[in-house]
Order: C-alpha cells, then structure tokens, then sequence
C-alpha cells in the first residue's frame, strides 16, 4: 500500500476518513475527545491555507511573468483515530505505514494528547507530540485549556509554526 485513505477497521487500532488515495502534508493524531480537538485544529489549518492562497495570489496581481504555479496548492490534513497503541503495534508495517504516511519524508505527523504531560511513546507515531504542559489548576475547562494552550487555535499555531 502506500498512502491510502480507507475507512479502516478499529479492530486494528485505528481509524481515519476520506476515502481517496491522497498523501497529506499534514497527520493529525490522536484519541479519545482529542480526536474532537484535533479536528477543529484542521479545520484552522485549513482556513489558514487557503487565506495564505489568497493573499498571494493577490500579492502577485500586475506580474505578468508569475503564473499560478508560484501558489502552493492547499494544505492537506489527515485525521487519524488511535484509540489503541497496542492493536495498531500488532498490524503490519505496511499497514501502519499507510495509516500514518510514514514512508514519506514530507508529511509531518502530530500527536495530540491532552491526558499526557510528557512523552511516553507517541514519539513512535508523530515527529512532534503537542501534550498538556501541565495539571493542576482548577476552573472551567475553557478557561483552563486557555492558559494551558490547549485549544485548536494554539494547537494550529504549533503545527504552523513547525511545518
């Protein structure tokens, strides 16, 4: 296989959309209601791109010499639903390898995950690992996600900013 998206079955400890063979710029990672936080993320990520689109297409309006091959195409993003480490280690490398775009250099692979506060092996599946810095404080969880930057937009920012 090489990159595929498939409607893939949980019973391998995975699970992502999209049916159509695509090689994302971006995976996404995560579990649980992250896979919520995660998905909003995109969508920032994807309004981002197509105003970065925007604003230089406009920025190259009177040059006759610069075609549309100067704007990059839209920003890809996979979601990926990893809701068992141990099942998706038991699947084949080719199988992992077309969940998690693994064999191309070019696509960069986040792990979220709001129940950690250090790495304890999603380095595995990701290059980087946006996690809860740290626990302790009380309020809303609004509030507190806030001052944690843990929110899609922080989240959104992190990836931006390392892609």
């Amino acid at each position: 296989h090489d990159c595929v998206d498939e409607i893939s079955c949980l019973g391998k400890g995975s699970l992502f959309g999209a049916r159509r063979t695509v090689v994302p710029d971006i995976v996404l990672i995560g579990s649980g209601q992250d896979v919520a936080l995660v998905m909003k993320t995109k969508e920032i990520l994807l309004n981002w791109s197509h105003a970065f689109n925007e604003r230089l297409k406009n920025g190259f309006e009177g040059f006759p010499h610069v075609n549309s091959a100067a704007v990059p195409p839209l920003l890809k993003v996979r979601i990926v639903s990893m809701p068992c480490w141990e099942l998706f280690d038991e699947q084949d490398q080719e199988y992992q390898d077309s969940v998690l775009c693994s064999k191309y250099r070019q696509v960069f692979r986040i792990y979220v995950e709001k129940a950690a506060t250090k790495d304890t092996g999603h380095d595995k599946y990701a290059h980087l690992s946006v996690l809860m810095p740290s626990y302790g404080l009380s309020g809303k969880a609004a509030d507190v996600e806030k001052k944690l930057e843990f929110t899609p937009e922080f989240i959104a920012a992190k990836v931006w900013a390392s892609w």
